[in-house]
Formats: structure tokens, C-alpha cells, sequence
């Protein structure tokens, strides 16, 4: 159990909250009323982004995906890779040394499942890492999903480029993204958005498809669209849950070829 030393909130923890989850502090639930207040849907995007991992880890399964590296992991709970692909290797890892804590006790009983603390905007700290646990030059998915916003340009490329270079044709990579409308609207939105998390430290990035694309280059972008349209819920997104049309999730599916 976690223990409540840390009195700042962490995306993480705010994240397993609004799912559900049990391993937050007060100051993280404060931190997630906050992001209500302008985004009253959060607690649904995050869901759909969880759903979203979901469905890609059921296809990774099928396809019989043996290792999966996965960034920026939270905590390991409410129905995680290692559920949903018991026969695979996984590599969790995050930069909260509060969530490795948590989740590495939470995945200890499993023998094909480590927890590392690593933090993706140093690409070399996250490559170390999975050549440590990988075999040499695997064939593996690696799970991008729910990071990508809280990244610059610089650091997501980055770590796309040393993950290719490592990584072994045939491997897949899952991204979420946010995208915002363009007009003075959605600037307005984003601002007063950013303003409330800017009280968690956090900066977030919008991208097109277009634009997550190239900066995950050389991986190859199979396909783009909105988080529920992958899992097949589109009519659970409503206008009121997208802002009236000013900010919605997307997910996309890349290739090493």
C-alpha cells in the first residue's frame, strides 16, 4: 500500500483515481476536481484511454506479441497489460519513484513482469532499461498510451528515433493523443485548461495526426482516429463531453517495418 509521504499530486495517481483505483492521496483527488471543474468529462477520457490499451493489449494477444514495453505506466492497476497478456514479458516503468514502489509490489508475484523508474524525457535512461529486460533486438509493442500529451516535441521524438534503432522490424507501437480545435475557441479552452494543471506541474501538448505522426518517425502510422472509434463505442462521446467540440482523444497505431 502506498504510503502518503508526497504532498504534491502525480498524473499518475490523479489518473488511478478517476478510474477507480485505490493507490492516490487526498492531494491527488483535490488536483482531479480541479481538472473537473474545466473538464468535467476527465473521468471518461481517462476511462477510454484505459479502454483504449485494453483493446490494443487483447490485439497484441492474439497476434501473440511475446514482450511489451510500456511508457510511462502509472500504476499497474484496473485491468493493465499484464491481465489482459499473462503470457508475456512486460516492462512497466514510470518517473515516480512513488508509483515504481507501489506498482513493482503490485507486479512482484509475477515473474515475466519488472518495474522500472525511468524517466521518458531522457531517452538513453528508458533505452537502459529495455535492453536490460529485452532480449537483444526484440520484435515488441511498445505502449505509448496516455504520455505523449505531457512530452515536448523534442522529447517524443526523440524516443520514438532510439526506440526504432533498438526495437525489431515487425515491432508495433500504440500512441494517445490530445488534439484541440484550432480556432480562437479552442485556444481559449486549452489556456484556461493548462491553467489548472500548470497547478500540478504539468504542461500538455495538442497534435493533428499529421503531426504525431512525423514526430514519431521512422515508425510507420497505420492509422489515426478518436479513442472511441477504436474500442467501438462512438456513441458513448457525447458534444458536452468533447467540450462542445474544443478537445477530444485520439490513438493511433504505428509500425517498424
Amino acid at each position: 500500500m502506498m504510503q502518503a509521504n508526497d504532498d504534491r499530486p502525480h498524473v499518475g495517481r490523479v489518473y488511478d483515481y478517476v478510474l477507480g483505483g485505490q493507490h492516490n492521496f487526498p492531494v491527488d483527488q483535490q488536483a482531479a476536481a480541479r481538472i473537473m471543474e474545466v473538464l468535467p468529462a476527465y473521468p471518461k477520457w481517462a476511462q477510454l484511454n484505459r479502454r483504449f490499451l485494453q483493446w490494443v493489449a487483447d490485439q497484441w494477444a492474439t497476434a501473440g506479441q511475446q514482450y511489451v514495453l510500456d511508457l510511462g505506466s502509472g500504476l499497474p492497476t484496473q485491468g493493465h497489460l499484464h491481465e489482459r497478456m499473462p503470457e508475456a514479458q512486460i516492462l512497466y516503468s514510470d518517473n515516480d519513484p512513488l508509483c515504481v514502489t507501489a506498482g513493482g509490489e503490485l507486479v512482484a508475484h509475477l515473474p515475466n513482469v519488472a518495474y522500472v523508474q525511468a524517466d521518458l524525457r531522457d531517452a538513453d535512461q528508458v533505452l537502459k532499461a529495455a535492453v536490460d529486460f529485452f532480449p537483444a533486438q526484440p520484435r515488441v509493442g511498445i505502449d505509448f498510451i496516455g504520455v505523449t500529451y505531457l512530452l515536448d516535441d523534442e522529447q517524443v521524438t526523440s524516443l520514438a528515433h532510439r526506440l526504432h534503432a533498438w526495437a525489431a522490424p515487425g515491432s508495433v507501437m500504440a500512441v494517445s493523443f490530445l488534439q484541440r480545435d484550432l480556432s480562437p475557441n479552442g485556444r481559449v479552452f486549452a489556456e484556461e485548461l493548462q491553467q489548472r494543471l500548470e497547478q500540478m506541474g504539468i504542461i500538455v501538448y495538442y497534435r493533428t495526426p499529421a503531426q504525431i505522426s512525423a514526430l514519431l518517425a521512422p515508425w510507420q502510422l497505420v492509422e489515426a482516429r478518436p479513442l472511441e472509434q477504436w474500442i467501438g463505442q462512438v456513441d458513448s462521446v457525447t458534444s458536452e463531453d468533447r467540450v462542445q467540440d474544443l478537445f477530444w482523444m485520439s490513438g493511433a497505431l504505428l509500425t517498424h517495418s
